[in-house]
């Protein structure tokens, strides 16, 4: 089901309204969940104050979706390694200097 909606998602077959919106909130529900773990740090002093949480979180999101998809499709876990260490490293570059 997981590949399912990975494809539905990257290929923008648009569903009936009610599978969009499923789908939708389906991502903003995993975005608040990677939203909870980002506060979760600023508030341990992991995170710099002025971070944009909510944008970080969408670079979570997307970098995940995006590593999985090419991942899946090239049959290789490189996409996934390079999408990951990458929005891990502009998440670092909000941490605060010691």
């Amino acid at each position: 089901m997981r590949a399912a909606t990975d494809l539905i998602a990257a290929h923008g077959v648009a569903g009936t309204s009610t599978e969009d919106e499923d789908l939708n909130q389906g991502f903003l529900r995993w975005q608040a969940l990677l939203l909870d773990g980002l506060n979760a740090m600023r508030d341990r002093g992991e995170l710099r104050a002025d971070a944009d949480l909510g944008e970080l979180s969408l670079v979570l999101l997307t970098a995940l979706q995006g590593g999985a998809l090419l991942s899946q499709t090239m049959r290789n876990t490189q996409p996934m390694r390079a999408s990951m260490d990458s929005a891990l490293a502009y998440i670092r570059s909000f941490t605060p200097v010691p």
